[in-house]
């Protein structure tokens, strides 16, 4: 497919595969033979001899009263793929165009099918540029022009025709729009924008420094960590009667004790047994009689969740219930309902505590459990939204989850939910605004929906490539020209697998 942009007022710009054409009426020339117009062209180039900017014409012919300059864009890209990337890779072809407007000795096209990455080298090329005999006429001064192509690679548009609105920006951290808005509303010269760009490029190589520290402190606190939960263990080893009763523990397995309700509850009974040791280790003495049992026959819930440590968790449930509710204590009532919650027991939960019934759904979600989430839906009176945006998010209805999305109370697993949502459905402006509406500025969610949207249009770069690389090994008859198309159509299909695997 031939791309077609009306170019210098007269001229145009033909883009065929990785082909670069700027036609010119010989008209609009200051002369009608070609050979000074050749020649000009010539001693214009060897003024930027050595300079990596400037791509030379490897053709320049007569066709039909216009004069064409053909450029050879072989592994090179397009202004265009400049919006997907990461803001701070952006940064150095920001410094390119500015370097290049500095060079008044030179005038160029500027106009962004002019522009071309080379991504291997982080360098941005210029075809088109003024000569004796070829006059350019640019609508815009070099300033302005430098500033409407920067907000162009961050934003979704292609012209600039005053401030943008946030819901532009491909990116919209406080960063990226902070960026956008010095560059375009407040600086004055391009000396000015040199030096923002190179004091913002420190800083990102300053935030990435510090991210790294964070790691390797993160790491350094995980060890910690093990070395805390080792040191918890052989506490718990330490207590009065665990060998014993881990001795009887082994002789009878607990019922229902299975592994993955004694990790659900673990947590949760450690905090109660910790809190219950502290209110009756001062009168312990006093309330045991000579056969070791609690005075009064009060329940002695030490000794039932040191049980429940070790497995024992319907031995905890048949002792609490055997208690008031009412008279629990917040801790144990805690226990008891989320003993209700990993056996299935959601009425019972729901009946002591409603507002539990997201937090259920939630879980159930989470592990998959869609007969938990149907069975959930049949202990209330009346369908409830949050377990049928659970049941959606099981099943990746994705259009369901969108239309639930403002009837449920967001916890950041269902702000993931719905993004997922918006970006399976390739609706990123819908992702955008739901995180505006909610105020949901935590910097995370809106890189998570600017990733996909970069990947997306990186996919579609891919896929627009591939198109023309598998024209070229079809049409192409040079063997050498072939391999090297067959060997990007490799390099093609690599890339797209990748971003594939990220979805």
């Amino acid at each position: 497919m031939v791309i077609r942009t009306i170019a210098n007022r007269v001229g145009t710009i033909e883009i065929d595969q990785n082909t670069f054409y700027f036609l010119q009426p010989l008209s609009a020339f200051k002369t009608e033979e070609m050979e000074q117009i050749e020649r000009a062209y010539e001693k214009q180039m060897q003024q930027v001899t050595g300079d990596l900017t400037f791509i030379s014409a490897q053709e320049i012919s007569f066709q039909s009263g216009q004069v064409r300059f053909e450029y050879d864009l072989t592994d090179l890209h397009g202004f265009n793929a400049l919006k997907a990337m990461a803001f701070e890779d952006k940064l150095t072809y920001y410094l390119s165009l500015v370097q290049l407007a500095q060079q008044s000795e030179i005038n160029v096209l500027w106009q962004k099918e002019n522009f071309v990455l080379n991504k291997e080298a982080s360098i941005l090329h210029v075809m088109v540029a003024e000569n004796n005999m070829m006059p350019l006429s640019n609508e815009k001064d070099r300033l302005s022009a430098v500033k409407e192509l920067i907000i162009i690679s961050l934003t979704r548009l292609n012209q600039v025709y005053g401030r943008p609105r946030r819901t532009d920006f491909l990116e919209q951290s406080d960063e990226v729009i902070r960026f956008a808005e010095t560059i375009y509303l407040r600086l004055q010269s391009l000396e000015e924008i040199e030096s923002y760009i190179l004091d913002v490029a420190n800083q990102v190589e300053e935030q990435k420094k510090a991210k790294q520290q964070e790691r390797e402190l993160a790491k350094q606190n995980e060890t910690k960590w093990s070395v805390t939960m080792a040191s918890l263990r052989e506490s718990l080893q330490r207590l009065p009667s665990y060998t014993k009763l881990a001795q009887e523990n082994r002789a009878k397995p607990a019922t229902g004790g299975n592994k993955k309700l004694f990790v659900g509850v673990a947590a949760v009974l450690l905090a109660a047994f910790g809190l219950n040791v502290v209110l009756t280790q001062a009168t312990e003495n006093a309330q045991e009689t000579e056969s070791g049992e609690v005075a009064g026959g009060e329940l002695n819930l030490t000794d039932v969740y040191r049980a429940g440590l070790l497995g024992d968790t319907d031995g905890v449930l048949e002792s609490l219930e055997s208690v008031d509710y009412s008279e629990l204590e917040a801790a144990d009532q805690e226990v008891l309902n989320r003993l209700y919650v990993e056996q299935g027991q959601y009425e019972k939960a729901l009946h002591h505590q409603p507002e539990l019934l997201g937090s259920i759904a939630e879980q159930l979600s989470r592990e998959g459990d869609l007969e938990g989430l149907e069975l959930l839906q049949d202990t209330t009176d009346e369908p409830s939204d949050v377990v049928e945006f659970e049941l959606a998010a099981t099943e990746e209805e994705w259009t369901r989850i969108i239309e639930l999305r403002n009837q449920v109370e967001l916890t950041n697993r269902r702000v993931d939910t719905v993004l997922a949502a918006f970006i399976t459905e390739k609706d990123f402006q819908g992702a955008k605004g739901f995180l505006e509406k909610h105020n949901l500025t935590d910097e995370k969610f809106m890189s998570y929906v600017l990733e996909a949207e970069k990947e997306a249009l990186q996919l579609e770069e891919l896929q627009a490539e591939k198109q023309k690389v598998e024209e070229v090994i079809e049409k192409e008859n040079d063997k050498k020209a072939t391999k090297k198309a067959e060997e990007r159509l490799k390099e093609i299909d690599q890339e797209i697998e990748e971003i594939a695997k990220r979805a």
